[in-house]
């Protein structure tokens, strides 16, 4: 066999094998997109709990791919612990199963009391980490992990607790919905803020 004509059946099938794992690939990629769920975890204040202080973490999704999703379930996974370590409370409006359309997003929180009583009964040592999650029929999509620090978490809600200027505040987030903050250093700074000089309505709109 003609050397020259060898070396071109061979660069032929290289060329048809990495035509056929390219195509693999970007059709691997496409079914990825189709159902993508981005979910965050977020310090702020859930107005609707009216027993506690109201600081919570929320658990937040929004759905990324161009296909729609629906959720099964939501709640956090805490390292060292088998399963789902708490039930969230879904907003009054937000029932599971529930379908979201490209483009929606969920959000459902957790009280910072439920979290200090759950984490300070855990078995496990050490530094406590966490991720959120979202569930689905095709599985979970998670959050990046957390590492609460259960100690200025009590120092916060100690901070609130039977404060005039923090009720008034509370109140008011009641007729203006969520509130999240981007770090829980930023919410600390903020109910400070709040404690030691009120809040104007201008400020939190």
């Amino acid at each position: 066999m003609d050397l020259a004509f060898l070396v071109q059946v061979i660069s032929i099938v290289s060329g048809i094998s990495g035509l056929v794992t390219g195509s693999i690939s970007l059709a691997i990629t496409l079914r990825e997109k189709r159902r993508n769920v981005k979910v965050a975890l977020k310090w702020g204040i859930d107005a609707t709990y009216e027993k506690t202080s109201g600081i919570v973490l929320w658990i937040y999704a929004e759905v990324a791919g161009y296909q729609p999703v629906v959720l099964q379930n939501a709640g956090l996974h805490v390292k060292g612990v088998r399963g789902s370590l708490l039930a969230t409370k879904p907003l009054h409006q937000n029932h599971f199963p529930l379908k979201l359309e490209s483009g929606d997003h969920f959000q459902t929180s957790i009280s910072s009391e439920v979290l200090i009583d759950a984490f300070r009964a855990l078995p496990t040592k050490g530094t406590i980490t966490a991720r959120g999650y979202v569930g689905t029929v095709f599985g979970e999509f998670q959050s990046a992990k957390i590492t609460p620090d259960l100690k200025k978490l009590e120092d916060l809600i100690a901070l609130v607790q039977n404060n005039a200027n923090y009720t008034k505040y509370k109140s008011f987030q009641q007729t203006i919905g969520m509130l999240n903050m981007n770090s829980f250093t930023e919410l600390e700074e903020y109910l400070h803020n709040i404690v030691q000089n009120g809040f104007e309505i201008k400020n939190v709109l």
